[in-house]
């Protein structure tokens, strides 16, 4: 019955209803192969799964060579004729089939990660993960022969197509790649995401800016060598115009000036910053972001922390506080190991009540007399918030059902704890029960952390709140959570308040 109601929806809409089960659940293992199965119900449900299956498959096989083997020799086989004679008659040596599948999958194509594919047609040259340098060298000219083939085709069969470039991926600083599809990929395209190195060759940069005159989404990762200052990788940021541009981060633990420099100059074009492992880039280069929209700060590695250092990054947030790029956030995310209160507090009040999103993990703070704080920021600060992820401690835990009452528009909410000291069962369930009360009536998602040490008492009192205030469909994520006694008890207390609807049969436990 629901596939016939289904084969009565546009394409627009089942394609959505697929897509938002694919990229949404897809870290669920019972969902990988939900897309491929709805290739068997029926012949419109199979044109209509096949295009959400094909819009990215290289990046979706990442780590699988077999499947990205696969995936190439499909593309190989859609090419036009002309092509495959082209490359049957050169010295490429590719098993190129003639026989035309049964879709014109390249038509699907709308993400294309350049170095994914070099690399898959290297795999195909090389099926051994083992060969030398010089073994690498000789097929050179039959692998850009085969990449520009199939890139032609791809520009020519895919009109909405996107492009990424993953730096990560190049053997031995090679840049003949990217020169060999200089007037194939059409002049001045924009790039959608530059995943780079500081320490690649300068003619990487520089060719690949002969493609591309845009970046959407620019990740740099500096190594942890002395010269980290990329000229040519300065001279690309240089050349960005002022079109909106995501950056990201990582670990910038040498100095970097002339790059600190020229991103500087492209403060007016950030709407997205993400820093992890801040190291020798100073915040207040960033203080001028009036476009920011979010802003992640993830400076520290929970795994491995001194008090000394966890002091001075929880005191070096004061520098934000009165920042620009705080005023018109929609997501705000942070993760330390210790926070000072008064300052994050200051900084979600100079949020402007924009924000959307509110993520904040930490363990221990260097003002514990002004615990409280953060918690009242919340409460009279985030009445738009949407996505909620915290973490509580043995201490602040008490001031979190009631800092949540303002917040109406919540859907998403996850509870984190990352002390390992029990907290007792009695104390729980009083915490449990007025989360029910406090929580909003719009929430959708709930994740709950191993370490609150809810029991069965606890959820059958949140859940019974859920159900007073007239809570819909929860989903309800247990998978981390530990529950005192795992019986037929608590299976018979959710199963109860999913046959009445208070949540959601999708509880992943």
């Amino acid at each position: 019955m629901t596939s016939v109601i289904a084969s009565r929806l546009p394409p627009e809409i089942l394609q959505d209803i697929f897509k938002y089960n694919v990229e949404i659940k897809n870290h669920h293992a019972r969902y990988k192969s939900l897309a491929a199965s709805c290739l068997l119900v029926n012949r419109y449900w199979s044109m209509n799964a096949i295009s959400i299956i094909w819009e990215d498959p290289l990046n979706t096989c990442v780590g699988k060579e077999k499947s990205l083997e696969k995936i190439l020799k499909v593309y190989i086989s859609n090419l036009p004729r002309k092509s495959k004679s082209l490359l049957k008659n050169s010295e490429n040596q590719f098993e190129i089939s003639l026989k035309k599948p049964t879709f014109n999958y390249t038509s699907f194509l709308q993400k294309l990660e350049l170095q994914s594919l070099y690399e898959a047609i290297n795999r195909l040259k090389h099926p051994n993960a083992c060969y030398s340098k010089n073994a690498y060298i000789k097929t050179t000219k039959q692998r850009i022969n085969l990449l520009q083939e199939l890139v032609k085709h791809f520009v020519s069969e895919s009109p909405k197509l996107t492009y990424q470039i993953n730096m990560n991926k190049i053997k031995w600083n090679e840049s003949n790649q990217f020169e060999g599809l200089l007037g194939i990929i059409p002049f001045n395209s924009t790039l959608d995401k530059l995943s780079c190195f500081t320490t690649h060759a300068p003619e990487i940069y520089f060719k690949i800016s002969k493609i591309f005159s845009e970046i959407n989404d620019l990740q740099i990762f500096c190594n942890r060598i002395d010269q980290n200052d990329n000229t040519a990788l300065v001279s690309l940021i240089n050349s960005l115009s002022t079109s909106p541009l995501k950056l990201t981060l990582y670990r910038c633990s040498e100095p970097i000036p002339q790059i600190t420099n020229s991103l500087r100059s492209k403060l007016n074009n950030l709407t997205s910053l993400i820093i992890y492992e801040r190291g020798s880039i100073p915040l207040e280069t960033f203080q001028e972001c009036t476009r920011l929209k979010i802003f992640k700060l993830k400076l520290d590695n929970f795994k491995h922390y001194y008090d000394d250092d966890a002091k001075k990054d929880a005191d070096e947030l004061k520098d934000i506080i009165k920042y620009k790029s705080l005023n018109n956030l929609d997501e705000f995310d942070l993760c330390q190991v210790a926070i000072n209160n008064q300052h994050i507090s200051s900084i979600i009040q100079n949020t402007n009540n924009n924000l959307k999103v509110l993520k904040m993990k930490w363990i221990k703070s260097t003002d514990p007399e002004n615990e409280e704080l953060p918690f009242k920021a919340i409460t009279e600060n985030c009445t738009m918030l949407k996505e909620l992820v915290i973490s509580l401690t043995t201490t602040t835990i008490k001031y979190f059902p009631t800092c949540i009452r303002t917040l109406t528009c919540l859907q998403n909410l996850t509870v984190e704890r990352y002390e390992d000291d029990q907290l007792l069962e009695e104390d729980m369930c009083i915490w449990a029960e007025a989360l029910g009360k406090n929580i909003s009536s719009s929430i959708k998602v709930l994740s709950l952390d191993k370490n609150l040490n809810l029991n069965n008492d606890a959820f059958g009192k949140f859940l019974y709140q859920c159900c007073s205030r007239d809570i819909k469909n929860l989903h309800l994520i247990i998978d981390r959570l530990k529950i005192t006694h795992i019986d037929e008890k608590i299976k018979q207390i959710l199963w109860s308040y999913i046959q009445i609807g208070t949540l959601s049969p999708e509880i992943n436990s």
